[in-house]
């Protein structure tokens, strides 16, 4: 397994409502929006490439499933998170960090991020969010992508994989154990 980043900083959000670890040669950028209770916050590694985002107050979400649209789906890490959620239903589950496979056409596409729900039930999935609810930060996201499907030529923002050994192999490369290392970091303070 390879190593973590050596040092690591703590991002705190002006407003201090969330915090995170990060690799200290890595950077955080605030992106404006139109709604002042909304947070948005993209990370990137030290090559300047986008690794996640951290997304509060989202609105627009929907979407449902077309009838034979589900396609194996499997959760590859879940680690519990100390993060509120107010989720309530028959999919939800306690917060979580997961890295999830989708299986498309010819390569498994690969997902990480923070959630309160089931993906997908009996192994197959067609539309799953990387989202968890809670009063004080409305939706909120911290991963890769807001949402995947089930498209057999995968969605955008999505890592591909040739095999589920070769995804699995990429959880013990530094940049995974990074990433897994901040998302797990996650606070919501006050």
């Amino acid at each position: 397994m390879e190593p973590t980043a050596a040092v690591w900083k703590i991002y705190t959000d002006p407003g201090k409502n969330i915090s995170f670890e990060l690799p200290q040669d890595w950077t955080t950028q605030l992106v404006p929006g139109t709604n002042p209770a909304a947070l948005h916050v993209e990370v990137r590694d030290q090559d300047g490439t986008l690794t996640a985002t951290l997304q509060t107050h989202i609105t627009g979400l929907g979407g449902a499933c077309q009838p034979g649209a589900m396609r194996p789906y499997t959760v590859l890490s879940s680690i519990p998170l100390a993060i509120p959620s107010t989720s309530t239903g028959t999919t939800t589950v306690d917060p979580r960090f997961v890295y999830r496979l989708i299986q498309g056409a010819t390569h498994f596409y690969a997902s990480y991020g923070i959630t309160d729900r089931a993906g997908g039930q009996d192994g197959r999935a067609c539309l799953v969010y990387n989202t968890v609810t809670s009063d004080k930060l409305g939706i909120y996201m911290f991963g890769d992508v807001l949402q995947f499907t089930s498209a057999p030529d995968g969605s955008p923002g999505l890592q591909a994989f040739t095999t589920i050994t070769e995804a699995q192999a990429h959880m013990r490369s530094t940049s995974y154990r990074n990433v897994e290392r901040m998302v797990t970091s996650l606070k919501v303070l006050g």
